[in-house]
């Protein structure tokens, strides 16, 4: 009876001990499946800097228009089961509210390596294969806001002079509190997207892969900017080549203006738009294009520029697709922009002076 009980009982053991070993084998088939057929790709950063550096300047270039970050090595993965693709890597700067008033845009570029290609112009998106890695080199430039900002022109009416004096002033403060500052200037993160799977399906995943504090201002920096302090005409842009920026923004206009009055002494000639393009078509701002507002501070005559330049661009759409039939019209349309074009050239020159004499006191005295 014992022995019975004996076999009964070793039998449930090895059945049990059988169902084990199964379960064993069936979970690590199914991760041996999962490792290599259905996980999918699994990109994911890697390795980076732990702190954001910055990097110095050229001692030509300290011109405080922008602040170098040192590069930033990214290196990303592919620990997954088959290929996968970085699809984009953005980063975005997010200033802290005591430097916030003097940032205005971050510029990012990234130079990629991968083990799999010595392509040196390789660009995204990147297919990193299982196994795979691939390094982006990020360099970022925060670019300052002028402290010579032109663009308040048309935030301060009334007499130029005393609007330029006051915009001058304002920067001169501002650069007083900028050398001041002894805290981290923002953060940097880091984002990106790449394929991934999910539910057995490849899909587009959006990820925060990075946030890295930007410490203090360096003290190289600090003492670069000091300088100007005391010598604040030779900020960029110093005053001389502030003043020109100033006096040529009609330059283009008045060259367009006297040149398709000519152009319009006969009939079927293209009338140039330079002036349009250079400061009322699509434009990004810059250090020098910030000088705008001393056209558009005078809005009876920045009204009548761009409805000049309206008419111009309908005028050559006329000339382009003219037939017999629209002669006359074109005509019409000729003698008022000659005529136009001889009133606002006067016009211009008026206001051109009114620059120069605006801009007198930002000149050396001789």
């Amino acid at each position: 009876m014992i022995d019975v009980a004996l076999q009964t009982s070793g039998s449930e053991f090895i059945a049990e001990l059988n169902l084990i070993i199964s379960g064993v084998a069936a979970l690590a088939a199914l991760l041996v499946l999962w490792f290599t057929a259905l996980k999918g790709p699994d990109i994911s950063l890697v390795s980076s800097h732990s702190e954001v550096e910055y990097q110095e300047l050229p001692r030509a270039d300290l011109s405080l228009t922008r602040i170098e970050l040192s590069p930033i090595d990214l290196v990303f993965a592919n620990d997954g089961s088959r290929s996968g693709a970085l699809i984009g890597i953005a980063s975005a700067f997010k200033p802290s509210k005591a430097f916030g008033p003097f940032f205005w845009i971050d510029s990012t570029s990234f130079v990629l390596r991968s083990d799999k290609s010595l392509d040196p112009t390789l660009q995204m998106p990147v297919v990193i294969p299982d196994r795979g890695t691939l390094v982006a080199t990020m360099k970022m430039t925060l670019l300052l806001r002028s402290w010579k900002g032109g663009e308040k022109l048309d935030e301060i009416k009334g007499d130029m002079t005393k609007a330029l004096r006051t915009i001058w002033k304002n920067g001169h403060d501002s650069l007083k509190r900028f050398v001041e500052l002894n805290q981290p200037i923002g953060t940097l993160e880091i984002s990106v997207r790449k394929t991934t799977r999910r539910r057995l399906r490849t899909t587009l995943a959006d990820r925060a892969v990075s946030k890295l504090e930007v410490p203090p201002l360096p003290k190289w920096l600090i003492e670069e900017a000091r300088k100007y302090i005391t010598k604040f005409s030779e900020v960029y842009p110093p005053d001389e080549q502030a003043a020109a920026f100033i006096r040529q923004t009609l330059d283009t206009i008045w060259s367009d203006t006297s040149r398709n009055s000519k152009l319009l002494e006969t009939q079927g000639q293209q009338l140039s738009t330079q002036g349009w393009d250079r400061w009322f078509g699509p434009w990004r701002n810059n250090y020098d294009q910030t000088y705008r507002a001393a056209i558009t501070r005078n809005e009876p005559l920045s009204k009548k520029i761009m409805d000049y330049y309206q008419s111009v661009m309908r005028y050559n759409k006329r000339v382009t697709a003219s037939g017999t039939g629209e002669q006359k019209v074109l005509e019409i349309m000729r003698l008022e922009l000659k005529k136009n074009s001889d009133e606002l050239t006067i016009e211009l020159q008026t206001y051109k002076q009114a620059l120069v004499e605006a801009t007198e006191h930002l000149l050396p005295v001789a």
